[in-house]
């Protein structure tokens, strides 16, 4: 009886502790996938570097969409755990000052979320 009791205690207990780890990596996983996003659009914003005229042009509009979409994620990170507002916000204010003058804090916000993320091999 003894161990049927014991052995029903710690099911239990990797059942709650289950549920408590998948709580905790759903806002990381969304804000995992934002900063994904936001690395390719700076990298698209990068690469306009080398172009010219409206080439470079729509080079920076695309990596702003880029950037824009990554809010979706972003929001659902800060649903989630407000921890994640900053990133939410500077993505969200790069549609009104352009993506060049947020890069900065986007960069240094995903560093921090990256290095969060056990499983992502150096911080990607």
């Amino acid at each position: 009886m003894k161990t049927r009791q014991t052995l029903t205690r710690q099911l239990a207990g990797l059942v709650i502790g289950g549920v408590l780890l998948a709580a905790c990596s759903t806002s990381n996983g969304h804000a995992v996938a934002a900063c994904k996003q936001v690395r390719v659009a700076i990298a698209t914003y990068k690469s306009a570097a080398e172009l010219t005229g409206d080439a470079r042009h729509e080079r920076i509009a695309h990596a702003q969409v880029l950037l824009t979409r990554a809010l979706g994620n972003a929001a659902a990170a800060t649903s989630d755990d407000g921890t994640y507002n900053a990133l939410q916000t500077t993505i969200s204010e790069s549609v009104r000052v352009g993506i060049s003058h947020v890069i900065p804090s986007l960069e240094a916000q995903c560093t921090s979320i990256l290095a969060k993320n056990p499983y992502a091999p150096n911080g990607s």
